[in-house]
């Protein structure tokens, strides 16, 4: 997943939603959905807390919970009929296709609102907004990121952390000896071994490790965000009248206080069937987009 330098004030710059009552017409989706009465929601395996398999033919999460509150706006549009909901499992390479052929008539996501992949998608109002995180051992005596002067740091291989940590305020100039993880549970297993001092990854990804750690009393995370990027949800660009549907209704679940609750139980609570509970306390930029929602992408 990329990240894009994002500030505060750009992300909540974007223009609100001037949500009404407004009759959908000549949807084409709409139209679809009522002539097979079959709605195709994607989703990710495991994305969690956004969406991830529960292991018995079912999908939960964030994200999803959300969708499924866009589900029940789409029936009441499509009154008299039964609409079958069928989970379609996507991912970042195939979601384009997948909804441009009809596989997929909202992907529920994860998906980064991105300008690039603003050519070839409509997205929602931010749902989440990610962070490109630090995670660093509490020995290594790290506060800041100047102090990863020195230091040795693991990144993804093949992700943006390593140019983040280049480019980022505070580290200008800074000697850093870097290593590749192939994946965030090889990069925690360097961290964890002393063979790093710090650790890359995005906010969700640190939680879901620390959750899962024996010893997570011995790390934490940066106050100081490399950079930040909306996540949304996804749809073909030819229907903005879906996507005022679905836009109407997550703001309304936003200014409702409903969007936080749902937050609460998938990111402070224990999540189902495993009980990990990332205690990750909503962050600022989320909680203004959720009194002021809009779809600015980066």
């Amino acid at each position: 997943m990329k990240f894009w330098k994002l500030s505060i004030l750009a992300l909540l710059s974007g223009a609100s939603l001037g949500l009404g009552a407004q009759e959908l017409a000549g949807s084409p989706t709409l139209s679809r959905i009522a002539g097979l009465h079959t709605l195709y929601l994607g989703y990710r395996e495991n994305a969690e807390p956004f969406t991830y398999a529960d292991g018995k033919g079912g999908v939960q999460g964030y994200q999803w919970e959300l969708c499924q509150q866009v589900v029940q706006a789409i029936k009441a549009r499509v009154p008299g009929q039964e609409i079958r909901v069928v989970p379609v499992l996507g991912s970042a390479n195939t979601r384009a296709l997948m909804l441009a052929n009809g596989m997929m008539d909202l992907d529920c996501g994860p998906v980064a609102n991105t300008l690039i992949a603003q050519k070839q998608l409509a997205f929602s109002v931010t749902t989440y907004v990610s962070s490109m995180q630090v995670l660093v051992r509490r020995d290594a005596q790290v506060a800041q990121l100047g102090d990863l002067n020195g230091k040795t740091v693991v990144s993804l291989a093949g992700s943006a952390g390593e140019r983040y940590l280049k480019t980022a305020n505070g580290l200008k100039g800074a000697s850093l000896q870097h290593l590749g993880a192939r994946s965030p549970q090889e990069g925690f297993a360097l961290l964890q071994a002393g063979k790093a001092q710090a650790l890359v990854v995005s906010d969700v990804t640190a939680a879901l490790l620390l959750a899962q750690a024996q010893d997570r009393e011995n790390y934490r995370v940066l106050g100081e965000a490399l950079a930040f990027e909306p996540l949304a949800m996804a749809m073909r660009k030819d229907d903005p009248e879906l996507k005022r549907l679905v836009d109407e209704t997550l703001a309304g679940l936003m200014r409702s206080g409903e969007a936080g609750r749902i937050y609460e139980r998938w990111f402070q609570s224990p999540m189902p069937p495993a009980g990990l509970n990332l205690q990750l306390p909503m962050g600022d930029l989320l909680r203004g987009l959720l009194q002021n929602p809009n779809d600015q992408g980066v």
